[in-house]
């Protein structure tokens, strides 16, 4: 048979092309499962992984912060309390804690014991008015179910629920990715809801929306590195999307148009070599056309991630599908 790559002869048996490194299909799909059982190179087990960077273990993420009453629920406290609800994110000890004002009284509910998050209707007051309140069922440190009831605005309940739900999202593990390209298989730890760069991880494309009221930080950051694609919200401190580069079946541009005037954004672009681990040279950059578009990254026939309104997206669609064919070879884009 001959490799779809290169072209090259090839014996039957191979799984990979010899000339090019390119999974021969043998007329069937091979499944990523199938991969890694695959002998020579590809056995993970055998392979050393290469460990989070220190900046990504060392991170420091936004406290979300919430004025509150404590009502009841709490074995140890009976009386009305006001103070603040934080959602300190610190990965495996990740918890919401309650501050009393008079910094008396600390709740501390680690995330691993939550049980859940709930609103009930409590009736309040004189008039007997219905308010909606936020109860947390955790275990303490002594096994106890703990249920304590807060007040909150309820304009401000939604963001709770939401903060709640990225605050469980950022206990799951860093994941080991293994990556085919022609120089063998590279397994390496990622954690797919830091923005920072990974051991090895490199920028190939990058934009970042400038916050109008600060021009020091960014709102934004749409970037794809020789690893994955990724959107930041750095306003609020959350990872919006994000995928492997390897997982991706094509690159496609979509809502082109012409922009007359410029939206307050910079990007870069990095240069790469032959190697997945080679480096890449940044520099900032501009073109001369005022078409923008969207490019959107495929993933089993659906959009996965798409970085919307950017300069020049087939040129940037192009250089980043040519880096995918050199990086991921059994990427048929």
């Amino acid at each position: 048979m001959f490799c779809n790559q290169c072209g090259t002869q090839t014996p039957d048996n191979y799984k990979f092309c010899p000339a090019c490194g390119t999974m021969m299909l043998h007329n069937e799909v091979i499944s990523d499962t199938e991969i890694q059982k695959t002998e020579n190179p590809l056995n993970i087990q055998e392979r050393e992984i290469i460990p989070l960077s220190d900046d990504v273990v060392n991170e420091k993420r936004d406290t979300w912060k919430y004025r509150c009453t404590y009502i009841q629920g709490h074995s140890l406290y009976k009386k009305w309390l006001n103070g603040v609800l934080n959602f300190n994110r610190e990965r495996k000890q990740s918890n919401i804690t309650f501050h009393s004002d008079n910094k008396d009284i600390k709740i501390i509910m680690p995330l691993v014991s939550l049980v859940e998050m709930d609103v009930i209707t409590l009736t309040q007051g004189f008039f007997k008015r219905e308010q909606e309140m936020i109860k947390i069922q955790y275990t303490d440190e002594q096994g106890k179910t703990q249920m304590p009831i807060f007040q909150i605005t309820e304009e401000k309940i939604e963001d709770v629920f939401n903060h709640y739900k990225l605050l469980k999202n950022e206990l799951l593990e860093p994941v080991v990715h293994s990556i085919v390209t022609r120089d063998g298989v590279k397994s390496v730890l990622i954690d797919m809801l830091s923005p920072l760069m990974h051991q090895n991880e490199a920028t190939l494309w990058s934009q970042n929306e400038v916050n109008e009221k600060s021009k020091n930080r960014f709102d934004i950051s749409k970037t794809v590195t020789n690893y994955r694609v990724f959107v930041y919200d750095h306003l609020n401190d959350v990872m919006l999307s994000s995928s492997f580069l390897s997982d991706i079946d094509d690159v496609v541009v979509v809502n082109r148009h012409v922009r007359s005037e410029s939206k307050g954004a910079s990007y870069i672009v990095g240069g790469y070599g032959n190697n997945m681990f080679g480096g890449v040279m940044p520099s900032h950059s501009s073109s001369d056309s005022n078409a923008v578009g969207d490019v959107v990254f495929m993933r089993n026939g659906k959009p996965d991630v798409m970085i919307g309104d950017i300069p020049d997206p087939d040129g940037v669609a192009a250089m980043i599908k040519s880096v995918m064919r050199e990086l991921y070879p059994r990427n048929q884009l």
